[in-house]
């Protein structure tokens, strides 16, 4: 029998939460995009920065239209800060074209400060001509530092 989108939205519920399984293939279903969307989100839900560092680094999921709406392989390495990493980079270039990366920092979650400099850092150099200079992006970021080293200390202070 065929999945449909309302069982790959359970997939993708559990996906969520599930560090365990490393791929999952569901092509030759009945999956529409809205169930593609579905997996995406838990894969990687681009809504703030935390969401993206929340999500499923860990399982490849192969389906008939996950490239199509996404154009980005998610989970591709069986490494999985690379994915985090690689998610977080391509969030922050996608935002920094229109500098709106700053409202992320409101309540951003301070340990993952590194990972973000990292991100800029380790996937800045892959030679994708859409993707922007990291000194752009670290630049964003240290124009409101302001904000992200008062975020610092209230943090240390708890």
């Amino acid at each position: 029998d065929n999945l449909n989108d309302s069982d790959v939205a359970l997939i993708a519920n559990a996906l969520r939460t599930n560090t365990t399984l490393r791929s999952l293939d569901l092509t030759d279903n009945g999956i529409t995009k809205i169930g593609v969307e579905s997996l995406r989100l838990a894969l990687f839900d681009e809504s703030s920065l935390n969401s993206v560092a929340d999500s499923n680094h860990h399982c490849y999921i192969d389906t008939d239209f996950l490239m199509m709406v996404h154009n980005m392989d998610l989970n591709e390495s069986e490494d999985r800060e690379i994915n985090r990493a690689h998610k977080i980079y391509s969030l922050l270039s996608s935002r920094n074209k229109t500098m709106s990366n700053v409202q992320d920092f409101d309540d951003i979650d301070v340990k993952l400060l590194p990972n973000i400099l990292e991100s800029v850092q380790k996937y800045s150099n892959y030679g994708d001509e859409d993707i922007v200079k990291a000194s752009s992006i670290v630049y964003e970021i240290m124009r409101c530092w302001d904000k992200v080293s008062h975020l610092c200390i209230g943090q240390s202070e708890r």
